[in-house]
């Protein structure tokens, strides 16, 4: 799952802009290894939540 805000925000008349953007992720992968015979070996699960910035310039014309 992921979340996510924005803004587009104009500085000019002229078509400049500014442009905001926020994610936060949500991920909980998993991984499992096994050996030759199939019998698993380890197992491992994680909490991953990352948040990802971007800010850009952006032009309309």
């Amino acid at each position: 799952m992921v979340l996510q805000a924005g803004v587009d925000v104009p500085l000019s008349d002229k078509g400049f802009g500014l442009s905001l953007d926020a994610k936060r992720y949500f991920v909980r992968p998993s991984s499992h290894w096994y050996d030759a015979t199939g019998t698993e070996q380890l197992a491992t699960r994680h909490k991953l939540d990352p948040w990802v910035l971007s800010a850009g310039v952006s032009y309309r014309f």
